[in-house]
């Protein structure tokens, strides 16, 4: 059989490796596991665009199956009351609401947050608490100025803000555990899924992120949290020439640089939230149900 779970479909080089599933010929067990439903059709789209290409009969050649089978989040372990409470005080949150967004600090390779900061402060005149701090963590490099240039343009716009780079794991608990709203507004091909909105849901945060990729399949709209219109370029045909030339990052940049999250939208619903902690509570008991239903390892094996 042929197996291989597909994660991120987003490098050029994908497209040979898979015309070597069909050139040998595939049986009645071979299949192709993908993490999304995006994944699902980009997957027949390039098995279509292969056969097409090279001119193989689909009798001679069929395609694998490919069938959907998401990633699993572990039993989420909360930290105590009394540990959350000390950490919201450590960083100045208090009883404000706290939005949490934790991704690698790479808009070449997860998301550009400058939209997610304008966002917050376009919330701010929407009624969302001027206290409300926003906390973003994730990877970043010993030498890399993102997080501190972040945090000053927030602080330019009167936006609360703080990065926390490489968290350990016991900090990353803690994070879910304390935040209020998890948001994540990717704008990049190379989030095929979204494991960290799956791991909030799975805390019971509502979300709000992009309405992309794997992010629609894990986020059910109005039910466990907000999903914010994305638009996608319609043909990518000049950069998808360059790309065998191109470094990876440099490729998914120039692809991200061609999506936009509405950021006016993503505004309102972080106000929306921000504002009615009762809507937070609804939506986030939603997410940790749908969560142990459809994520958990033993659903998922």
């Amino acid at each position: 059989p042929i197996t291989g779970v597909t994660h991120s479909l987003s490098y050029a080089r994908y497209m040979p490796a898979l015309l070597g599933r069909l050139w040998p010929g595939t049986g009645p067990r071979s299949a192709v596991i993908a993490t999304s439903r995006s994944a699902v059709a980009v997957l027949e789209a390039a098995f279509a665009s292969l056969r097409a290409a090279y001119g193989l009969h689909p009798a001679q050649f069929p395609n694998p199956a490919i069938r959907r089978i998401p990633l699993s989040v572990p039993q989420p372990f909360p930290a105590s009351p009394e540990a959350v409470q000390r950490f919201r005080a450590e960083v100045g949150c208090g009883d404000a609401p706290l939005i949490l967004t934790l991704a690698r600090f790479s808009p070449h390779s997860k998301m550009d947050l400058l939209p997610a900061v304008a966002a917050l402060k376009r919330a701010q005149a929407l009624g969302l608490p001027p206290d409300t701090l926003y906390l973003a963590a994730g990877w970043a490099d010993t030498d890399d100025e993102l997080p501190k240039a972040l945090e000053a343009y927030a602080a330019s716009l009167n936006v609360r803000m703080r990065a926390i780079t490489r968290p350990a794991a016991e900090t990353c608990r803690l994070l879910y555990s304390a935040a209020d709203i998890f948001f994540s507004p990717s704008d990049n091909i190379q989030e095929t899924f979204g494991l960290t909105v799956a791991e909030a849901a799975s805390y019971g945060l509502p979300a709000v992120v992009s309405d992309f990729d794997g992010y629609r399949d894990i986020v059910e709209h109005e039910t466990t949290g907000l999903l914010v219109p994305t638009l996608g370029f319609a043909v990518s045909g000049e950069t998808n020439a360059l790309a065998g030339l191109w470094f990876d990052n440099q490729y998914h940049l120039k692809l991200a640089q061609q999506s936009v999250v509405d950021v006016p939208a993503a505004a309102a619903a972080l106000a929306r939230l921000g504002a009615d902690a009762a809507l937070r509570r609804r939506m986030g008991a939603a997410a940790k149900l749908r969560t142990e239903a459809e994520y958990t390892p033993a659903r998922c094996i």
